[in-house]
């Protein structure tokens, strides 16, 4: 939900369009689209949602201005590596609307382990 409560921004079942529904009008309409779209994030003032965008394998990190729907390149997520979790593509802002990323670089390794107990 924004700021001052007119709009709620959410994902389409598919993942592929944010949606704004204009709580005084009743009405969706799309702001974006896009190979698949995740964890949309109001600015602080309410002017903009930012959200993770993919097009053809790379990732963006994208604002888009309510008034009139101009999309805007925040930053680009070609060089961050992540893991493919549904958790590690997690957007975030800062109080002064900076991007939050999670980064992974852990490994995963498998250990055994024997038990001899006497």
């Amino acid at each position: 939900m924004s700021p001052d409560g007119r709009y709620i921004s959410a994902l389409a079942e598919n993942q592929k369009k944010l949606m704004l529904f204009d709580t005084n009008t009743n009405r969706w309409s799309s702001l974006l689209e896009a190979q698949e779209i995740s964890y949309n994030e109001w600015s602080h003032d309410g002017q903009y949602v930012y959200a993770r965008e993919n097009r053809e394998g790379a990732g963006a990190v994208v604002r888009v201005r309510i008034k009139d729907r101009v999309l805007e390149p925040v930053v680009s997520l070609k060089d961050f590596p992540q893991l493919a979790d549904v958790f590690a593509g997690w957007i975030g802002l800062t109080p002064d609307d900076e991007p939050l990323l999670m980064r992974d670089r852990s490994v995963e390794e498998i250990y055994a382990l024997d038990l001899r107990f006497h």
